[in-house]
């Protein structure tokens, strides 16, 4: 009776493990990959300000973007192989034009900064001075409140607020931006208008954009020496630093300005005491927050100690060159210098390496408001994520790149099911793509050979992989639902349906039953094409993004692999019980 009472504990377990691998529970303890505990000093500092006090800042980021480690490899970092080749000193002026511009009583600073990014790629890859672009627009159409009514899909702020470089992402991504200046030029105001005046055009869109490992700085009080830190809990050696730094230069000399904050209105870190007529920069204070945003165009490794403010004053010479937003008669006609040493001026680097024309008929993504949050699993070198998407026309259209969001570079392999929503790998065509490997934060994919899509539905499944371990991909969060941590990203809503994890392509775990409101950063890229085989245009870029469809059922999805394992273990069970059972009707022995 012990034996057979021991068999039905056996079977019945075997059968229940079964039965929870084929509804996932199992699976999902293992696929916790967002850090719900530490956020930034500076974020901490910021959220515990009032909303008044709030607006006086820029919303920091509330988690820091990780160290790359291929920077450190000879094959694969172009930081360290530039060790030897980047010049002590260089200016994008001495071979690009950069306008200098003045924000005037706005808080548009981040907007004119990556604005500034924006134009001096353009004129750096073109060769021709770039159009200019509207700061105007970037600001009013991510904002919420208007004359008339409300914006729907503005971010969690309204205009005067101020924005940060991750809203200046999505804006740049999403279809809203960016707009000539010509159709919506700079105010000095920032006057509740009509939600009509941002129905604008968009004419370019960004293909790939950068933000840089995040390095946070102070000097230690007791030391006298900077440390370098993530901004957490994890302090950057040498070779750490000098490999993003080197990778900063490289950057701007291949790609252009970038995009940059600094704590700006405290006088006692400038050189002068009247602040616009200030020339050179240091805050070595761990609480400062970002208040400005600034564009970097250049650097000088031997500029002096002695040019700081002697009672604020770096270890080591070295200083970005900074092109500030208050026009060209304060300061350095407009410039002026940052130490390399400085709190915050490597903290949130963002550069952007390509653009082109607004050409595509349809962007469909999940994620409109753009990445927010890695997700990483520092114990797995392979993870797949995809998106579920529902067509909005019923003409031949053929998708042709993806957008891709990863925190670090990453080997990709890009699946799609061109006519329904099944994740199974037997309904998933790979696609032939042009790159392979991608380094940037947001990557477009071009497909050598579209993909036609035939179905009401469609998927789109990216393989990560990182082989040295540690695979990322980049999320669309809304923090005060996941971490109750309230920012302007809380527009952020999502639902079940929409976006999937895996481990193996086989188990699938929704998103949203492991974070709600969050969504991974994955969009595809279509063109329709007429009878004459012409592509259209159907891009209206309008304020406006069609309502995520309600039809998406939970259970559409046939997850076969874990189907077919908790079924085995199920069938395992039963043929233990009727073994043993045959084995003591024959009385069978050894």
């Amino acid at each position: 009776m012990k034996i057979k009472g021991n068999i039905k504990y056996f079977v019945s377990t075997m059968v229940l493990i079964g039965i929870l691998i084929i509804n996932g529970n199992i699976y999902a303890t293992n696929m916790q990959g967002v850090d719900t505990k530490e956020c930034t000093e500076q974020y901490k500092i910021w959220s515990s300000l009032s909303e008044e006090e709030k607006s006086k800042y820029i919303e920091p980021f509330a988690h820091p973007i990780q160290f790359d480690k291929t920077y450190l490899s000879e094959n694969n970092g172009p930081a360290v192989k530039a060790k030897s080749t980047l010049p002590n000193k260089y200016n994008l002026n001495d071979e690009i034009v950069i306008p200098i511009k003045h924000q005037g009583n706005t808080n548009e600073c981040w907007a004119f900064s990556m604005i500034s990014v924006l134009e001096s790629n353009i004129t750096k890859r073109t060769g021709k001075v770039s159009e200019r672009f509207s700061e105007r627009h970037m600001d009013y159409a991510t904002s919420q409140t208007f004359t008339d009514g409300k914006n729907s899909i503005g971010f969690s702020r309204e205009v005067g607020d101020g924005g940060n470089a991750l809203i200046a992402l999505g804006y740049a991504t999403n279809g809203t931006g960016f707009v000539k200046n010509s159709d919506m030029p700079f105010e000095n105001n920032e006057n509740k208008i009509k939600l009509s005046s941002i129905n604008k055009k968009a004419s370019v869109k960004i293909n790939d954009a950068k933000i840089f490992t995040s390095l946070y700085k102070y000097k230690d009080t007791t030391t006298s020496k900077t440390v370098v830190y993530n901004g957490v809990d994890t302090q950057y050696t040498d070779e750490e630093i000098t490999a993003v730094r080197n990778h900063i230069k490289q950057y701007i000399m291949d790609n252009g300005a970038l995009f940059t904050y600094t704590y700006a209105n405290s006088k006692d870190y400038y050189n002068n005491e009247d602040i616009l007529k200030a020339t050179a920069y240091y805050c070595d204070s761990k609480t400062a927050i970002p208040d400005h945003a600034v564009t970097i165009v250049g650097w000088d490794d031997d500029y002096a100690v002695s040019n700081f403010n002697e009672k604020h004053r770096p270890q080591n010479p070295g200083a970005y060159i900074i092109l500030n937003s208050y026009g060209n008669s304060v300061m350095n006609n407009g410039y002026y210098y940052i130490s390399y040493e400085d709190s915050l001026i490597e903290s949130s680097v963002v550069g952007i390496s390509d653009t082109e024309d607004m050409d595509y008929s349809n962007i469909y993504q999940n994620d409109f408001y753009g990445y927010t949050n890695p997700y990483t699993l520092n114990d797995k070198e392979t993870l797949y994520g995809a998106n579920v998407f529902t067509r909005n026309t019923d003409k031949s259209e053929n998708l042709d790149e993806v957008v891709i969001c990863v925190p670090i570079t990453t080997n990709i392999e890009v699946y799609v099911n061109p006519n329904g929503d099944s994740l199974d790998k037997n309904n998933l065509v790979k696609a032939s793509i042009e790159k392979t490997a991608i380094s940037e934060t947001y990557n477009t994919v071009k497909f050598k050979t579209p993909i036609e899509l035939t179905g009401n539905k469609f998927a789109i499944v990216i393989k990560y992989n990182v082989p040295s371990g540690g695979v990322a991909l980049g999320l669309e969060l809304n923090y005060k639902t996941v971490l109750n941590k309230s920012t302007m990203f809380d527009c952020i809503t999502a639902k079940e349906g929409e976006s999937f994890l895996s481990l193996d392509a086989n188990q699938w775990m929704d998103v949203n039953k492991l974070y709600k409101d969050t969504n991974i950063c994955i969009k595809g890229i279509t063109t329709i094409k007429t009878a004459s085989g012409n592509e259209v245009n159907n891009n209206t870029n309008s304020n406006s993004i069609p309502e995520k469809d309600d039809t998406v059922s939970n259970t559409r999805l046939p997850n076969t692999g874990k189907v077919k394992f908790g079924i085995i273990l199920i069938l395992l069970g039963t043929i233990v019980i009727v073994s043993v059972y045959k084995c003591r009707k024959y009385k069978i022995v050894k």
